[in-house]
């Protein structure tokens, strides 16, 4: 019952919220300035981007990143040590004996 009293009353609050003048704030000479200039947005957005152009550079570059991340997992799937590296491993550290 209370939530809905206070749903009720949110309008009524809201009502009575004080909304600046925004006519005091305009200075003069804002007020007596020219509307700006009106221009065709063709010339404002540049020459049109050709659709194909724009696809194949993405295209490559997504190939591109494609193939370095392949690049990448490839040498993750690489041992950690060498077999150099294991062999004089084995020889300098002693393994635990098993149960």
């Amino acid at each position: 019952m209370k939530l809905r009293l206070a749903i009720c009353l949110l309008p009524v609050l809201a009502a009575c919220t004080q909304v600046p003048e925004l006519e005091d704030k305009v200075s003069s000479q804002l007020k007596n300035a020219k509307y700006p200039k009106l221009v065709p947005i063709d010339e404002t957005l540049g020459p049109p981007v050709a659709p194909e152009a724009e696809a194949q550079k993405v295209t490559d570059e997504l190939e591109a990143r494609r193939d370095s991340l392949k690049q990448r997992a490839a040498a993750l799937q690489k041992p950690v040590v060498d077999q150099d590296e294991r062999d004089r491993l084995d020889e300098t550290v002693p393994r635990p004996a098993s149960d």
